[in-house]
């Protein structure tokens, strides 16, 4: 977190810092916020949220055990701008969303989650994933080749730290999954 507190010190771009995955505590990535670079630094730092909803879904499902993208970003992003006394004036977005003839059901998920996100007036921005064969090796040991998602996500960034009692407190009530797959929570 050091890191990151010096970089709001000088007025730089700050982001946030988190464990790494294997930490099963911490949620890591998908969070970074903004700070205008000043000469003086203001009493009250206007920030912008950038989240990198495939990176901060992923890590939270390795951290916390959650199946689905359950993360309301904007109750997300207010919570951590209050804990640094900060004024969050913008929420901004970044997801890649499956085609449907590829993941019909993530893409469902998705459209319903980011035409939420954009009556609650976040900035999003997404693009369609694109997918990549990768040589996996499965615990009998054969290699095989499968077809995966493949996001660029944010490079050069510090994370902020989220524990499990944080992220639970931001956790959205409306669940965009298709009627028939809400049965698996």
């Amino acid at each position: 977190m050091t890191k990151a507190l010096d970089k709001i010190q000088n007025g730089a771009i700050i982001g946030l810092e988190i464990a790494p995955r294997s930490i099963r505590r911490k949620a890591s990535g998908g969070v970074i916020f903004l700070v205008p670079t000043m000469t003086v630094e203001p009493l009250i730092k206007r920030t912008i949220s950038f989240i990198d909803g495939q990176n901060l879904y992923h890590s939270v499902r390795e951290s916390f055990g959650y199946s689905y993208p359950n993360t309301d970003v904007v109750a997300l992003s207010k919570v951590l701008c209050q804990q640094q006394n900060w004024h969050l004036t913008q929420v901004r977005f970044y997801t890649g969303v499956p085609d449907p003839s590829d993941d019909l059901f993530w893409n469902n998920f998705w459209n319903h989650k980011l035409a939420m996100l954009g009556r609650q007036k976040v900035f999003i921005y997404s693009r369609p994933l694109r997918y990549r064969h990768r040589l996996v090796k499965p615990p009998n040991g054969t290699e095989q080749t499968v077809l995966a998602g493949e996001e660029k996500g944010i490079d050069k960034t510090d994370w902020i730290q989220i524990d499990q009692a944080t992220y639970d407190r931001c956790i959205d009530p409306r669940d965009y999954r298709l009627k028939e797959s809400r049965r698996q929570k």
